[in-house]
């Protein structure tokens, strides 16, 4: 069931990989959204000079030198400058507070409207540093999990999820490297199905009472 475009706000603080992922979609007719604005809680981080290149605007809000509500109350007030359906954090290495999470909360689905990607096939891994996780740990298949963001670490429903093989031989460096090729295809494919069909929260389901998003036609 095809819907109207829909538009978002990035927010990100690094190289800014996943926000070019997405963009290079959206050029490509591939994922119906328009991407109102880089937000970065970094100066100059290399994210907001890609972003500038493209054209996109960028607003940077550092968070050097603030506690976490002075930094939040900062960034709410930029992102009210901006209509928007969903948060989309790509690479944005802050945990949001619950109260600044409440005020992106879809009340009638009764779930953030915050998307996040983590490298690994939650709830494996969450936290900090997932593929070195999974290689201390020896396991043999990793991954990358789309979700929307809930009040605790890397929780919240899950959009989708696509599994890595990890290989004998692997480096915390290879596993990385292939791993965020997987998470440049993932993350559009992801939006593009919230975008494109049908969807709706399934609460609990899942093992250890995960909620997780299902899609219809």
């Amino acid at each position: 069931m095809k819907q109207m475009r829909k538009s978002i706000v990035i927010l990100a603080s690094g190289r800014g990989t996943n926000f070019k992922a997405i963009y290079d979609a959206i050029k490509e007719g591939k994922l119906p959204l328009q991407i109102e604005a880089v937000v970065s809680n970094i100066l100059n981080a290399p994210v907001c000079g890609l972003a500038r290149e493209l054209g996109v605007p960028v607003i940077e809000v550092p968070h050097i030198g603030l506690t976490k509500q002075e930094h939040e109350e900062k960034l709410l007030k930029a992102l009210h400058f901006f209509r928007f359906e969903w948060l989309v954090l790509a690479g944005y290495m802050r945990l949001l507070s619950e109260d600044f999470i409440k005020k992106f909360w879809d009340e009638k689905r009764n779930i953030s409207c915050i998307l996040n990607i983590h490298p690994s096939l939650l709830p494996a891994f969450p936290g900090k540093k997932a593929y070195k996780q999974a290689l201390q740990y020896g396991v043999k298949v990793t991954g990358a999990t789309v979700h929307f963001v809930g009040f605790g670490v890397d929780d919240g429903p899950i959009v989708m999820q696509r599994a890595l093989p990890v290989k004998d031989e692997e480096t915390y460096e290879s596993l990385l490297d292939r791993g965020l090729k997987q998470e440049h295809a993932l993350y559009p494919d992801a939006l593009s199905a919230l975008c494109l069909r049908h969807w709706e929260v399934r609460f609990g389901k899942e093992p250890g009472g995960r909620s997780r998003i299902v899609f219809g036609d």
